[in-house]
């Protein structure tokens, strides 16, 4: 990646949507080879049971999954650089990149309200921002849905760092973490759930769970970039 070359995002307003993205990176941002779970869009890789090991630990509280690419290489700078270096100007493209696979994977799907995972209140201070509601603002237009409005879904205590964490710790450590706000007008809602990174789905299951428990019709959840764990 350098900043001699760029390229325009599909479907996404201009504003943010060209990056410095060299063609030999650009080439690196593909998704997932198939086959994929049909649930969380890992690459397929079924256990003795059947049971795909990257979905998260059931109850599963959404419909499926996906990600733009694997978190690696460009990908990884390009997330980096959004949320610790405030290139907010990067969410433009990377939603452009997600806008893409959700269109290719679920084409006849659309949205009515596209929630990004909300950030602890000290956290967006602290950063300035929450990068899943900047993904949140660019992934909705060309989806033809609405952005929901902010505190919609609230994270109502911090949550430890999951970096260290395996899949069962990553579960325990985000439960009833979230919030819906009371009276959001959720109940029938077809909802895509945003986020930056997709690791064992922990986070993103639990704000599921409690969209789903406000009468939600049906939640599928959409992030630039999976990464799994090796382990756990």
């Amino acid at each position: 990646m350098d900043g001699r070359s760029g390229t325009r995002g599909d479907g996404v307003g201009a504003p943010g949507a060209e990056v410095p993205v060299c063609s030999r990176c650009l080439e690196t941002l593909g998704p997932p080879d198939p086959p994929v779970c049909t649930l969380c869009g890992a690459p397929r890789s079924l256990q003795a049971d059947g049971r795909c090991p990257h979905c998260p630990t059931p109850p599963v509280h959404f419909a499926g999954a996906r990600a733009a690419t694997s978190f690696r290489e460009c990908a990884r700078t390009l997330v980096e650089r959004l949320k610790y270096q405030a290139r907010d100007h990067y969410a433009g493209f990377l939603a452009s990149r997600m806008v893409r696979v959700c269109r290719t994977d679920w084409p006849d799907w659309r949205p009515d309200l596209v929630v990004p995972v909300p950030l602890f209140h000290a956290r967006e201070r602290e950063r300035g921002f929450n990068q899943a509601r900047l993904l949140c603002d660019f992934v909705a237009p060309p989806l033809g849905a609405i952005p929901a409005p902010d505190g919609v879904l609230r994270r109502i205590r911090p949550t430890p760092s999951q970096t260290t964490f395996g899949k069962r710790e990553r579960a325990e450590n985000v439960r009833g973490a979230f919030e819906v706000r009371p009276l959001t007008g959720l109940r029938g809602a077809r909802i895509l759930l945003v986020d930056d990174v997709f690791t064992t789905g922990a986070t993103l299951n639990e704000c599921g769970r409690v969209l789903a428990d406000s009468g939600t019709a049906e939640i599928r959840c959409l992030a630039f970039a999976r990464t799994l764990l090796a382990s756990g």
